[in-house]
């Protein structure tokens, strides 16, 4: 029993360990203020969407004065990167917040304006077909030549995604004084779309298993205690009950004995008075 004790905490004591550990590949998102997040388009799952018909949305929207700029298209002295520090593997859960950091460099001697920027869930084989569309994040920051600006960029993949690859595509939009506006792409990419995230967390489990294996273990060693005094209680019972039957005995060879003597006395005192009698009548 001791030993399958053992066995059965190391086993709940393990068993955390070896979930934390493979917990680790899903990476969480950092806690954000829920409003921050970009509002979502999502068109039907499997329907394509009108990549174009983004475009030109997005177009009108970065214009000032309600006039749509004219879109020209990339601009060579506009560098881009981005990382994703809660999901630098690239799996994102499904409903789950997702931040990016983009950084914008100005490279040429014309300044910007940077309007916004935008994302979108496609077919990882055919980037026309968009599954889910954020609203694009406006800005309206300055950027001068020689400099670089950094954007927080926050979208959520849809919960009723299927775990699959999928095409991410997030682009920076800006503009110059004269309106002319311009779209460089800032992420192009497949990445994986895993099961949504449970809100049972790692380290709820683990305290919870530690509980229960410490509970078992004062039940247990409760139990032992139990049983190693019911074992001695039996085993005094049991030779109380020997040492009756010792004295018992003892008492009952002792009664034999007397009832022995006494009758052997009664017979010889008998036969004494017997032996006088006939003594006497010669």
């Amino acid at each position: 029993m001791k030993v399958f004790t053992i066995v059965l905490l190391a086993v709940l004591l393990l068993a955390p360990v070896t979930f934390y550990s493979n917990q680790q590949r899903f990476a969480l998102a950092q806690d954000v203020d829920e409003d921050a997040v970009v509002e979502e388009d999502i068109s039907d799952y499997g329907e394509a969407g009108s990549d174009e018909e983004g475009e030109e949305n997005v177009t009108e929207e970065m214009g000032d004065d309600g006039e749509a700029g004219a879109l020209i298209g990339s601009h060579d002295d506009i560098v881009t990167f981005v990382t994703f520090p809660n999901n630098k593997d690239l799996d994102f859960p499904a409903g789950s917040i997702v931040t990016a950091f983009i950084g914008v460099h100005n490279k040429g001697a014309e300044p910007f304006i940077i309007s916004g920027v935008d994302g979108s869930i496609r077919h990882p084989l055919d980037y026309s077909q968009a599954f889910q569309n954020f609203t694009p994040s406006h800005y309206e920051l300055p950027l001068e030549p020689d400099s670089e600006i950094t954007l927080e960029y926050l979208f959520r993949p849809a919960d009723r995604f299927e775990p699959s690859e999928f095409g991410l595509k997030i682009d920076v939009h800006f503009h110059t004084q004269d309106e002319n506006v311009f779209i460089n792409p800032v992420f192009n990419q497949t990445v994986s779309i895993l099961d949504a995230e449970s809100t049972f967390e790692a380290k709820d489990y683990f305290i919870y298993v530690i509980l229960a294996a410490v509970a078992l273990f004062v039940f247990m060693y409760k139990r032992g205690q139990d049983q190693g005094e019911s074992t001695a209680a039996t085993k005094a019972a049991l030779a109380k009950a020997d040492t009756a039957l010792v004295r018992q005995a003892g008492t009952t060879n002792t009664t034999a004995a007397e009832d022995s003597f006494i009758a052997d006395h009664i017979r010889h005192k008998g036969a004494a008075k017997s032996k006088s009698k006939k003594q006497a009548k010669k």
